[in-house]
């Protein structure tokens, strides 16, 4: 199972530490590259994800969701997980 998170903050960080043992393979992107190790593309991360795990403000969600929609499969699960109104 490949999971993706977008956003490597906190938030990101603890479901990466939660899935990690239950997937074959855990994807973190975020906007800003010090954040995570290794660099890559957002394709790359998203692409192939059994489940995605929305990590980012819920102000940012419009634009993190147009970002991602191109690269995302059918079958891939989105879960969100922001916070704020």
């Amino acid at each position: 199972m490949k999971i993706t998170i977008i956003g490597g903050g906190k938030i990101g960080g603890a479901i990466a530490k939660l899935v990690t043992p239950a997937a074959d393979t855990v994807s973190v992107w975020d906007i800003d590259p010090k954040r995570i190790r290794g660099e890559r593309e957002l394709a790359d991360a998203v692409a192939g994800a059994d489940v995605l795990f929305l990590c980012v403000p819920s102000w940012s969600h419009p634009s993190a969701v147009a970002g991602l929609r191109p690269f995302l499969e059918k079958q891939t699960q989105v879960v969100s997980l922001a916070k704020g109104m």
